[in-house]
C-alpha cells in the first residue's frame, strides 16, 4: 500500500510540475524549449520506477511494446493538435487529437508484439510527422499573456491527479494495458489546453511541433529498458535508461541554442 501511495504521489506531483513548469518556461524561453523539456520521461519514468519495485522487471518488460505504441500515438496526437491549433478552438483540437491517438494505438495493437517492429513504427511516424512540419502561417515565437497563477496551479493539479490515478490502476490490469496507460499523454492533453487558452494557438502549435521530435527521448528511455532489463539489475537498468533519455534532449537543446545564436548573429 505504501508503494502504491508513493506511485500515486510521485506521478501526480511530477505531472503537475511538468504542466506548471513548462507553461512558465514557455512564457520565459519560448515554446520550442518547453517542447524539448516535455519530451523527457518525467511522467513515464516515475511510473516505471515504482512498477519495477512493485511488480518486477518481467512485468515492466511486458508493457514496453504497448508503451511504445502509446508513445507513437502521442506523436500523432501532437501532429493533429499542432496542425489544427491555428484554426480551431482548444477543446475541438483536443478531441480530434485524442481520437487520433486512440486510432493509432488501436492500429498498432494489431501488429505482432515485437519491440523492434514497434520501434520501426515509431521512427517511421516520427519522420513523417517531422516532414509534415508546422502549419502554414505559424509565428509568435515567445508569447505574452496575463498571469493567472491559481488557474495554472489548478490545471497542473488536475493533470497530476489523473496521472496518479492511472498509476494506481496500472498494476491491476496487467503489463500490456499498464504500458499503454503509463504512456497515455495525460500531461500533453492538459498542457495543450493550458498553452492554447493562456497564450493562443500559435504557442500550443509550436510546443506540439517540437514534441513530435523531442519524444525520441522517451523512446530512447524505453529502448534502453528493453535492452538492459534482461541483462542487468532492474535499478541499474532504470538509471542507465534515464541517461539514454538525456542524450537526445541534450542534443536538441544544443541545436536549438545554436540556431538561436545564428539568428541573433544574422540580425
Amino acid at each position: 500500500m505504501e508503494t502504491l501511495a508513493s506511485l500515486f504521489l510521485v506521478r501526480a506531483l511530477a505531472t503537475a510540475g511538468v504542466v506548471v513548469g513548462v507553461t512558465l518556461l514557455v512564457a520565459r524561453l519560448g515554446p520550442r524549449v518547453g517542447g524539448i523539456v516535455v519530451g523527457l520521461p518525467i511522467v513515464v519514468g516515475p511510473g516505471i520506477f515504482f512498477l519495477l519495485r512493485q511488480e518486477g522487471p518481467d512485468f515492466v518488460a511486458g508493457g514496453l511494446v504497448p508503451a511504445l505504441h502509446a508513445l507513437t500515438g502521442s506523436i500523432v496526437f501532437a501532429l493533429v493538435y499542432g496542425r489544427l491549433a491555428l484554426r480551431l478552438g482548444a477543446w475541438t483540437c483536443l478531441g480530434l487529437a485524442v481520437a487520433a491517438w486512440v486510432a493509432t494505438v488501436a492500429l498498432l495493437g494489431l501488429l505482432p508484439p515485437s519491440f523492434p517492429l514497434a520501434l520501426a513504427a515509431f521512427l517511421a511516424i516520427t519522420l513523417a510527422a517531422a516532414a509534415i512540419g508546422d502549419p502554414p502561417g505559424l509565428t509568435a515565437e515567445t508569447p505574452t499573456a496575463a498571469r493567472r497563477p491559481l488557474d495554472l496551479l489548478l490545471r497542473g493539479l488536475a493533470a497530476g491527479l489523473a496521472v496518479g490515478l492511472v498509476g494506481l490502476l496500472a498494476p491491476r490490469v496487467g503489463p500490456a494495458l499498464s504500458g499503454t496507460l503509463l504512456a497515455f499523454p495525460v500531461a500533453m492533453t492538459v498542457l495543450s489546453i493550458t498553452l492554447h487558452q493562456r497564450y493562443g494557438g500559435a504557442s500550443a502549435a509550436r510546443v506540439m511541433g517540437t514534441l513530435r521530435v523531442s519524444m525520441t527521448s522517451i523512446a530512447a528511455f524505453l529502448l534502453a529498458l528493453a535492452l538492459l532489463l534482461p541483462r542487468v539489475p532492474p535499478q541499474a537498468a532504470f538509471w542507465l535508461a534515464v541517461l539514454a533519455a538525456l542524450l537526445p534532449t541534450s542534443l536538441m537543446m544544443l541545436l536549438h541554442r545554436q540556431k538561436r545564436r545564428r539568428t541573433a548573429d544574422g540580425r
